[in-house]
């Protein structure tokens, strides 16, 4: 994982605080290992400071993992499915709209996940845009603004004004003009006005951003793809599970453009909205497509 850090950021390597200690005993100062800051690693309640070598540090650490082409090994079956999916092009990728990547912790989700979200294949002509949220470090709401972060893309909008906008929390704050408003709030306009009061009235953030994506998600092709989908909020895998599969109810009567890619480490139950309200396995719902990661053999 820290090695994974290390190319996210644009580092030869990276090590923790440990290491540094015995490297600098080991070697008396003949290897020097400067501070690069710290990070925050799957499994760690709190970020760990990190070394690399001295003269190695590369300027450009903040260009994201998802657009270096890093080389990726194997599994090209399990990549075929993936993109497929992302394509609805054949069989099963075009009937499922939610696809559960499972397998256990080390054996490679998130790297996959991260390869599928870059693939060129995935961004041909357009058809197609992705983007990746991760379960063990972003937050309820930050999972709701990367999401509509991307479908303000679609309007134009600079990276400085989606990080404005994409905030509800700004808009309910500062206030909102209609006739300024992104084309995609248009018609949450008057639940963003009443949020201003606070929840009163039976309408809170959490319902504005939900009611948001629910609509506008089935209007776009996009491929949300959730890494550490077990470490997510319940409401939150409800929001976008409803938002990408078909339904014949409401806002919601419509085929949804979108779909979920999901990745975990055990089956997830998850409670659809009703009614009735209904938990279901995403192992053995047909509703979901579970696609395996098996450790690699000789012939691999």
């Amino acid at each position: 994982r820290l090695a994974g850090k290390a190319f996210e950021l644009g580092h030869p390597m990276l090590c923790t605080a440990t290491i540094e200690a015995s490297v600098r005993s080991e070697f008396r100062g003949s290897v020097k290992l400067t501070p690069a800051g710290s990070v925050k690693m799957k499994g760690k309640s709190h970020e760990i400071n990190v070394f690399l070598p001295d003269g190695r540090r590369d300027t450009n650490s903040r260009i994201s993992l998802i657009s270096l082409n890093g080389p990726f090994v194997g599994r090209d079956t399990e990549v075929e499915l993936a993109s497929d999916f992302a394509h609805g092009r054949k069989g099963k990728a075009r009937v499922h709209r939610v696809l559960v990547v499972q397998g256990p912790n080390g054996i490679g989700k998130t790297e996959f996940l991260r390869h599928i979200c870059g693939k060129d294949a995935l961004h041909t002509h357009g058809v197609v845009s992705s983007i990746f949220c991760d379960g063990t470090l972003h937050t309820r709401f930050e999972i709701y603004q990367r999401i509509i972060g991307k479908l303000l893309e679609f309007e134009g909008y600079s990276e400085h004004r989606i990080a404005e906008t994409a905030r509800l929390e700004n808009l309910v704050k500062n206030g909102i003009d209609p006739q300024k408003a992104p084309y995609l709030y248009r018609d949450h306009i008057r639940a963003l006005k009443e949020l201003r009061s606070g929840c009163k009235g039976g309408i809170c953030l959490a319902e504005v951003y939900s009611r948001i994506l629910l609509t506008e998600l089935r209007k776009h092709n996009v491929v949300i793809i959730l890494d550490g989908a077990q470490h997510v909020d319940a409401e939150v895998l409800q929001v976008l599970i409803a938002a990408v599969m078909p339904s014949s109810k409401g806002v919601m009567a419509s085929s949804s453009r979108s779909r979920l890619i999901m990745a975990t480490r055990t089956p997830l139950q998850i409670q659809l909205p009703g009614p009735p309200e209904q938990i279901v396995d995403t192992a053995s719902d047909g509703r979901f497509w579970t696609l395996s990661l098996e450790p690699f053999d000789r012939q691999s």
